[in-house]
């Protein structure tokens, strides 16, 4: 949990907060909706593995603000979904160490 730093907002409880959400969300539409209710078991965790990884490690500025001042995460993503772009490698990294690899079972 390292990687969710102690700011004001984009912090482990936000993450935690929008997994809720994400799964209260998901309860809902799967009880009105047939379709939504056969969904599979790898289509439930990717959302909510994605609903907890969306801010992972955030720096606590914006996209605009990392692009204008040169941060080296703007320059690594050429100044596209700058943030956006961090998170996914950021999760897809960690997801690769064999230890936090909640998938592979």
């Amino acid at each position: 949990m390292h990687r969710y730093h102690k700011r004001p907002f984009h912090n482990l409880r936000h993450a935690v907060d929008v997994l809720l959400a994400a799964t209260s969300l998901l309860r809902m539409v799967q009880q009105s909706s047939a379709v939504l209710a056969q969904a599979d078991s790898s289509m439930v965790m990717a959302l909510l593995t994605a609903a907890f990884v969306h801010d992972i490690d955030h720096p606590g500025c914006m996209n605009s603000y990392l692009v204008a001042t040169n941060h080296p995460l703007a320059v690594r993503y050429s100044g596209r979904s700058v943030l956006e772009n961090h998170h996914s490698e950021t999760a897809v990294t960690l997801l690769a160490r064999a230890e936090l690899d909640f998938l592979c079972h």
